[in-house]
Protein backbone atom coordinates (compact mmCIF):
# COMPACT_ATOMS: atom_id res chain seq x y z
CA UNK A 1 0.00 0.00 0.00
CA UNK A 2 1.08 3.52 -0.75
CA UNK A 3 2.53 5.35 2.36
CA UNK A 4 -0.04 7.75 3.67
CA UNK A 5 -3.36 5.20 2.66
CA UNK A 6 -4.24 3.99 5.96
CA UNK A 7 -6.88 1.55 4.73
CA UNK A 8 -8.11 0.01 1.14
CA UNK A 9 -10.73 1.74 0.31
CA UNK A 10 -13.69 -0.17 -2.41
CA UNK A 11 -14.81 2.32 -4.90
CA UNK A 12 -17.99 2.29 -6.93
CA UNK A 13 -18.02 4.62 -9.67
CA UNK A 14 -21.53 4.85 -11.30
CA UNK A 15 -21.38 6.29 -15.45
CA UNK A 16 -23.33 5.83 -18.43
CA UNK A 17 -20.69 5.36 -20.95
CA UNK A 18 -17.09 4.41 -20.66
CA UNK A 19 -15.59 7.18 -23.15
CA UNK A 20 -16.65 9.80 -25.29
CA UNK A 21 -18.16 13.08 -23.10
CA UNK A 22 -16.15 14.91 -20.51
CA UNK A 23 -17.26 12.85 -17.47
CA UNK A 24 -16.23 9.65 -19.07
CA UNK A 25 -12.82 10.98 -20.15
CA UNK A 26 -12.53 12.54 -16.58
CA UNK A 27 -12.79 8.81 -15.06
CA UNK A 28 -10.98 7.03 -17.25
CA UNK A 29 -7.95 9.16 -15.95
CA UNK A 30 -8.40 8.94 -12.65
CA UNK A 31 -10.26 5.42 -11.90
CA UNK A 32 -6.11 4.10 -13.15
CA UNK A 33 -4.61 6.06 -10.90
CA UNK A 34 -6.73 5.56 -7.63
CA UNK A 35 -6.06 1.94 -8.53
CA UNK A 36 -2.15 2.74 -8.33
CA UNK A 37 -2.52 4.37 -4.77
CA UNK A 38 -3.67 0.61 -3.75
CA UNK A 39 -7.70 0.79 -3.74
CA UNK A 40 -10.08 -1.50 -5.03
CA UNK A 41 -11.55 0.18 -7.71
CA UNK A 42 -15.20 -0.27 -9.73
CA UNK A 43 -17.25 0.96 -12.68
CA UNK A 44 -20.42 0.22 -13.31
CA UNK A 45 -21.49 1.49 -16.63
CA UNK A 46 -24.78 0.72 -19.02
CA UNK A 47 -22.60 1.12 -22.69
CA UNK A 48 -19.29 0.56 -24.28
CA UNK A 49 -19.24 4.05 -26.05
CA UNK A 50 -17.51 4.75 -29.20
CA UNK A 51 -14.09 3.75 -28.76
CA UNK A 52 -11.83 1.43 -26.53
CA UNK A 53 -10.82 3.30 -22.81
CA UNK A 54 -7.66 1.57 -21.18
CA UNK A 55 -8.49 1.33 -17.39
CA UNK A 56 -5.43 -0.99 -16.32
CA UNK A 57 -6.68 -2.71 -12.71
CA UNK A 58 -9.96 -1.40 -12.89
CA UNK A 59 -12.77 -3.56 -12.47
CA UNK A 60 -15.66 -3.27 -14.76
CA UNK A 61 -19.41 -4.10 -14.87
CA UNK A 62 -21.89 -3.78 -17.63
CA UNK A 63 -25.14 -3.22 -16.93
CA UNK A 64 -27.15 -5.15 -19.38
CA UNK A 65 -30.63 -2.98 -19.87
CA UNK A 66 -32.50 -1.53 -22.50
CA UNK A 67 -32.24 2.03 -21.37
CA UNK A 68 -31.88 4.38 -18.38
CA UNK A 69 -35.25 4.35 -17.94
CA UNK A 70 -35.69 -0.12 -18.04
CA UNK A 71 -37.16 -0.56 -14.15
CA UNK A 72 -34.22 -3.47 -14.37
CA UNK A 73 -31.61 -0.96 -13.75
CA UNK A 74 -32.30 -0.59 -10.44
CA UNK A 75 -32.52 -4.34 -9.50
CA UNK A 76 -29.48 -4.89 -11.44
CA UNK A 77 -27.57 -2.20 -9.53
CA UNK A 78 -28.81 -3.06 -6.25
CA UNK A 79 -27.64 -6.49 -7.00
CA UNK A 80 -24.25 -5.32 -7.59
CA UNK A 81 -23.88 -2.70 -4.86
CA UNK A 82 -24.79 -5.80 -2.40
CA UNK A 83 -22.12 -7.42 -4.33
CA UNK A 84 -19.28 -5.43 -4.44
CA UNK A 85 -20.07 -3.46 -0.73
CA UNK A 86 -18.44 -0.72 -2.27
CA UNK A 87 -17.50 2.15 0.87
CA UNK A 88 -18.02 4.43 -1.68
CA UNK A 89 -20.38 5.13 -4.50
CA UNK A 90 -19.51 8.28 -6.51
CA UNK A 91 -21.76 9.20 -9.51
CA UNK A 92 -20.93 11.40 -12.54
CA UNK A 93 -23.87 11.63 -14.50
CA UNK A 94 -27.65 12.81 -14.29
CA UNK A 95 -29.44 9.52 -14.12
CA UNK A 96 -26.51 7.89 -12.39
CA UNK A 97 -26.83 10.60 -9.77
CA UNK A 98 -30.49 9.90 -9.22
CA UNK A 99 -29.77 6.27 -9.09
CA UNK A 100 -27.18 6.53 -6.39
CA UNK A 101 -29.80 8.54 -4.61
CA UNK A 102 -32.21 6.39 -4.28
CA UNK A 103 -29.85 3.48 -3.35
CA UNK A 104 -28.01 5.73 -0.40
CA UNK A 105 -31.71 5.57 1.34
CA UNK A 106 -32.02 2.15 0.93
CA UNK A 107 -28.55 0.94 2.20
CA UNK A 108 -27.00 4.42 3.48
CA UNK A 109 -23.69 3.67 1.17
CA UNK A 110 -21.61 6.71 1.34
CA UNK A 111 -22.23 8.42 -1.99
CA UNK A 112 -20.44 11.35 -3.53
CA UNK A 113 -22.13 13.33 -6.18
CA UNK A 114 -19.97 15.01 -8.73
CA UNK A 115 -21.10 18.48 -10.14
CA UNK A 116 -19.98 19.29 -13.92
CA UNK A 117 -21.41 22.57 -14.74
CA UNK A 118 -22.27 26.08 -13.06
CA UNK A 119 -25.55 27.69 -11.92
CA UNK A 120 -26.54 28.93 -15.23
CA UNK A 121 -26.10 25.46 -16.34
CA UNK A 122 -29.78 24.60 -14.38
CA UNK A 123 -31.85 27.47 -15.40
CA UNK A 124 -34.08 25.38 -17.12
CA UNK A 125 -35.39 22.89 -14.63
CA UNK A 126 -37.21 19.13 -15.98
CA UNK A 127 -38.26 16.58 -13.73
CA UNK A 128 -35.06 14.79 -13.59
CA UNK A 129 -32.63 17.65 -12.43
CA UNK A 130 -35.56 18.70 -9.71
CA UNK A 131 -35.49 14.96 -8.42
CA UNK A 132 -31.18 15.08 -8.39
CA UNK A 133 -31.42 18.45 -6.28
CA UNK A 134 -33.78 16.29 -4.22
CA UNK A 135 -31.86 13.33 -3.37
CA UNK A 136 -28.58 15.22 -3.30
CA UNK A 137 -29.21 15.99 0.04
CA UNK A 138 -28.68 12.53 1.17
CA UNK A 139 -25.24 13.04 -0.66
CA UNK A 140 -22.38 12.51 2.21
CA UNK A 141 -20.12 14.95 -0.43
CA UNK A 142 -21.15 17.04 -3.58
CA UNK A 143 -17.54 17.61 -5.30
CA UNK A 144 -18.03 20.58 -8.10
CA UNK A 145 -14.56 20.96 -10.50
CA UNK A 146 -15.53 24.49 -10.48
CA UNK A 147 -16.14 27.35 -8.12
CA UNK A 148 -19.39 27.71 -10.18
CA UNK A 149 -20.84 24.65 -9.84
CA UNK A 150 -20.30 25.01 -5.12
CA UNK A 151 -22.26 28.02 -5.83
CA UNK A 152 -25.32 25.82 -7.13
CA UNK A 153 -25.46 23.82 -4.85
CA UNK A 154 -25.77 25.91 -1.79
CA UNK A 155 -27.92 27.29 -3.57
CA UNK A 156 -29.99 24.19 -3.44
CA UNK A 157 -29.02 24.70 0.51
CA UNK A 158 -26.68 21.72 0.52
CA UNK A 159 -24.35 22.92 3.34
CA UNK A 160 -20.71 23.93 2.85
CA UNK A 161 -19.60 21.45 4.79
CA UNK A 162 -20.51 18.91 1.97
CA UNK A 163 -19.56 20.80 -0.88
CA UNK A 164 -15.77 20.11 -2.24
CA UNK A 165 -14.24 21.67 -5.57
CA UNK A 166 -11.44 19.68 -7.65
CA UNK A 167 -10.78 20.62 -11.00
CA UNK A 168 -10.57 18.14 -13.67
CA UNK A 169 -7.34 16.43 -14.58
CA UNK A 170 -5.30 17.14 -17.61
CA UNK A 171 -4.15 14.28 -19.50
CA UNK A 172 -0.44 15.89 -19.97
CA UNK A 173 1.18 12.45 -20.79
CA UNK A 174 -0.80 11.31 -23.40
CA UNK A 175 -1.30 14.50 -24.84
CA UNK A 176 2.45 15.28 -24.82
CA UNK A 177 2.99 12.04 -27.13
CA UNK A 178 0.38 12.86 -30.30
CA UNK A 179 2.06 14.86 -33.30
CA UNK A 180 0.31 17.35 -35.17
CA UNK A 181 -1.74 16.78 -37.71
CA UNK A 182 -0.11 17.89 -41.18
CA UNK A 183 -2.64 19.52 -43.36
CA UNK A 184 -1.67 23.55 -43.13
CA UNK A 185 -1.67 25.22 -46.69
CA UNK A 186 0.78 27.75 -47.12
CA UNK A 187 0.16 30.94 -45.30
CA UNK A 188 -3.09 29.53 -43.90
CA UNK A 189 -4.34 30.72 -40.48
CA UNK A 190 -6.17 27.32 -38.53
CA UNK A 191 -8.59 28.27 -35.86
CA UNK A 192 -10.38 25.45 -33.88
CA UNK A 193 -13.14 24.85 -31.46
CA UNK A 194 -14.61 21.58 -29.64
CA UNK A 195 -17.31 21.11 -28.12
CA UNK A 196 -20.96 20.23 -28.23
CA UNK A 197 -22.84 22.01 -30.47
CA UNK A 198 -25.53 23.45 -28.54
CA UNK A 199 -27.17 27.76 -28.49
CA UNK A 200 -25.13 28.56 -25.16
CA UNK A 201 -21.83 27.74 -27.06
CA UNK A 202 -22.27 30.33 -29.37
CA UNK A 203 -20.29 28.56 -32.31
CA UNK A 204 -22.32 30.89 -34.33
CA UNK A 205 -20.93 33.96 -33.10
CA UNK A 206 -17.36 32.48 -33.96
CA UNK A 207 -18.65 31.74 -37.48
CA UNK A 208 -19.42 35.32 -38.14
CA UNK A 209 -16.29 36.72 -36.58
CA UNK A 210 -14.47 34.13 -39.34
CA UNK A 211 -16.50 36.01 -41.98
CA UNK A 212 -14.79 39.05 -40.76
CA UNK A 213 -11.55 37.61 -40.24
CA UNK A 214 -10.85 36.39 -43.56
CA UNK A 215 -10.99 39.92 -45.15
CA UNK A 216 -7.28 39.75 -43.44
CA UNK A 217 -6.32 36.39 -43.39
CA UNK A 218 -6.32 33.14 -45.12
CA UNK A 219 -8.41 31.34 -42.55
CA UNK A 220 -9.74 27.71 -41.71
CA UNK A 221 -11.87 27.39 -38.91
CA UNK A 222 -12.46 23.50 -37.54
CA UNK A 223 -15.49 22.37 -36.11
CA UNK A 224 -15.18 19.38 -33.46
CA UNK A 225 -18.16 18.09 -32.34
CA UNK A 226 -21.72 17.34 -32.79
CA UNK A 227 -24.88 18.60 -31.10
CA UNK A 228 -28.49 19.98 -32.12
CA UNK A 229 -27.58 23.00 -33.38
CA UNK A 230 -24.84 21.53 -36.12
CA UNK A 231 -28.15 22.18 -38.88
CA UNK A 232 -28.18 25.39 -38.32
CA UNK A 233 -24.38 26.48 -38.16
CA UNK A 234 -24.05 24.66 -41.55
CA UNK A 235 -26.91 26.67 -42.93
CA UNK A 236 -25.07 29.04 -41.78
CA UNK A 237 -21.68 28.54 -43.34
CA UNK A 238 -23.54 28.44 -46.59
CA UNK A 239 -25.49 31.65 -46.44
CA UNK A 240 -22.16 33.66 -45.30
CA UNK A 241 -20.20 31.83 -48.16
CA UNK A 242 -17.74 30.32 -45.52
CA UNK A 243 -18.37 26.21 -46.92
CA UNK A 244 -14.49 26.58 -48.03
CA UNK A 245 -13.50 28.56 -44.99
CA UNK A 246 -15.35 26.29 -42.21
CA UNK A 247 -14.68 22.26 -41.67
CA UNK A 248 -17.08 20.33 -39.54
CA UNK A 249 -14.99 17.65 -38.68
CA UNK A 250 -17.65 15.79 -36.18
CA UNK A 251 -17.11 14.06 -32.81
CA UNK A 252 -13.09 13.46 -32.72
CA UNK A 253 -11.59 10.53 -30.28
CA UNK A 254 -9.17 12.68 -28.01
CA UNK A 255 -5.55 11.58 -29.70
CA UNK A 256 -6.86 12.92 -33.27
CA UNK A 257 -8.52 15.69 -31.37
CA UNK A 258 -4.98 17.21 -30.01
CA UNK A 259 -2.86 16.19 -33.24
CA UNK A 260 -5.37 19.42 -34.48
CA UNK A 261 -5.05 21.36 -31.83
CA UNK A 262 -1.28 20.78 -32.20
CA UNK A 263 -1.32 22.22 -35.83
CA UNK A 264 -3.54 24.99 -35.01
CA UNK A 265 -2.64 28.98 -34.66
CA UNK A 266 -5.25 29.21 -31.71
CA UNK A 267 -8.25 27.90 -30.18
CA UNK A 268 -11.91 29.33 -29.57
CA UNK A 269 -14.22 28.84 -26.96
CA UNK A 270 -17.25 31.30 -26.85
CA UNK A 271 -19.74 29.38 -24.48
CA UNK A 272 -21.81 31.30 -22.00
CA UNK A 273 -21.15 28.70 -18.70
CA UNK A 274 -18.78 26.11 -18.16
CA UNK A 275 -17.76 23.95 -15.52
CA UNK A 276 -14.25 23.57 -15.55
CA UNK A 277 -13.57 22.72 -19.78
CA UNK A 278 -11.22 19.84 -20.32
CA UNK A 279 -11.06 21.43 -23.96
CA UNK A 280 -9.52 24.82 -23.02
CA UNK A 281 -7.38 22.88 -20.27
CA UNK A 282 -6.20 20.07 -23.60
CA UNK A 283 -5.27 23.05 -25.84
CA UNK A 284 -3.78 25.24 -23.32
CA UNK A 285 -1.88 21.67 -22.50
CA UNK A 286 -1.63 21.08 -26.56
CA UNK A 287 0.84 24.69 -26.01
CA UNK A 288 -1.54 27.13 -28.47
CA UNK A 289 -3.10 30.12 -27.49
CA UNK A 290 -6.84 30.63 -25.80
CA UNK A 291 -9.57 32.97 -26.91
CA UNK A 292 -12.14 32.19 -24.51
CA UNK A 293 -15.49 33.81 -23.09
CA UNK A 294 -14.89 36.30 -20.15
CA UNK A 295 -16.99 34.13 -17.47
CA UNK A 296 -16.23 33.30 -13.78
CA UNK A 297 -15.21 29.77 -14.48
CA UNK A 298 -12.45 30.73 -17.36
CA UNK A 299 -11.19 33.48 -14.94
CA UNK A 300 -10.94 30.92 -12.13
CA UNK A 301 -7.61 29.67 -13.50
CA UNK A 302 -7.12 32.23 -16.32
CA UNK A 303 -6.19 35.85 -16.35
CA UNK A 304 -5.57 38.05 -19.02
CA UNK A 305 -1.49 37.21 -18.76
CA UNK A 306 -3.00 33.99 -19.86
CA UNK A 307 -5.82 34.33 -22.35
CA UNK A 308 -7.16 36.79 -24.55
CA UNK A 309 -10.96 37.06 -22.57
CA UNK A 310 -13.62 38.93 -24.38
CA UNK A 311 -17.52 39.31 -24.29
CA UNK A 312 -19.16 36.34 -26.05
CA UNK A 313 -21.80 38.11 -27.76
CA UNK A 314 -19.60 40.60 -29.68
CA UNK A 315 -18.91 39.61 -33.22
CA UNK A 316 -16.54 42.71 -33.77
CA UNK A 317 -14.06 42.36 -29.94
CA UNK A 318 -14.60 38.59 -31.15
CA UNK A 319 -13.08 39.33 -34.60
CA UNK A 320 -10.41 41.66 -32.91
CA UNK A 321 -9.32 39.27 -30.22
CA UNK A 322 -8.69 36.98 -33.09
CA UNK A 323 -7.13 38.99 -35.28
CA UNK A 324 -4.79 40.34 -32.27
CA UNK A 325 -3.75 36.76 -31.46
CA UNK A 326 -2.95 35.89 -35.12
CA UNK A 327 -0.87 39.02 -35.64
CA UNK A 328 1.03 39.05 -32.34
CA UNK A 329 2.41 35.78 -32.28
CA UNK A 330 5.77 36.32 -29.62
CA UNK A 331 2.84 38.00 -27.27
CA UNK A 332 0.18 34.68 -28.13
CA UNK A 333 2.96 32.47 -27.08
CA UNK A 334 4.22 34.09 -23.86
CA UNK A 335 0.15 34.05 -23.08
CA UNK A 336 0.14 29.78 -23.77
CA UNK A 337 3.57 29.77 -21.48
CA UNK A 338 1.49 31.87 -18.61
CA UNK A 339 -1.40 29.00 -19.10
CA UNK A 340 0.52 26.29 -19.31
CA UNK A 341 2.22 27.44 -15.49
CA UNK A 342 -1.50 27.90 -14.65
CA UNK A 343 -2.78 24.02 -14.84
CA UNK A 344 0.71 22.73 -14.89
CA UNK A 345 -0.07 20.84 -11.37
CA UNK A 346 -3.76 19.30 -12.43
CA UNK A 347 -2.25 15.82 -13.56
CA UNK A 348 -4.44 12.57 -13.51
CA UNK A 349 -2.00 11.62 -10.06
CA UNK A 350 -2.73 15.18 -8.18
CA UNK A 351 -6.37 14.92 -8.63
CA UNK A 352 -7.22 11.25 -7.83
CA UNK A 353 -5.04 11.67 -4.85
CA UNK A 354 -7.19 14.96 -4.17
CA UNK A 355 -10.73 12.19 -4.10
CA UNK A 356 -8.71 10.05 -2.37
CA UNK A 357 -8.12 12.32 0.53
CA UNK A 358 -11.78 13.29 0.27
CA UNK A 359 -12.63 9.56 0.07
CA UNK A 360 -10.69 8.99 3.51
CA UNK A 361 -12.29 11.48 5.62
CA UNK A 362 -16.19 10.20 4.71
CA UNK A 363 -14.91 6.79 5.55
CA UNK A 364 -12.52 7.19 8.48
Amino acid sequence: MVPGVYRLIRILHLIHHLSAGGAERQLSLLAPEMVRLGHDVHIAYLNEGSEAVSLPGVITHRISVLGNHDPMLLFKLNRLLRTIKPDIMHSWILMMDIMAGFFSFMDNTTWVLREPTSAVGYKNFNLKKILRAWLAHRASAIVANSQGGRAYWLGQGISGTKLYVISNAVPFDLINAVKPHQSRCNNQKILIYAGRLIQSKNVDILIRAVANIRRRHNILLLIAGEGPSKPDLMSLVYSLGLHDVVRFLGYLKPLDLWAHMKASDAFVSLSAYEGMPNTVTEAIACDIPVVLSDNPEHRAFLDDESAVLLPPGSIQEVTNGICHTLEHTHEAGQRSANALEAIRDRTAAVVASEYIRLYERLVG
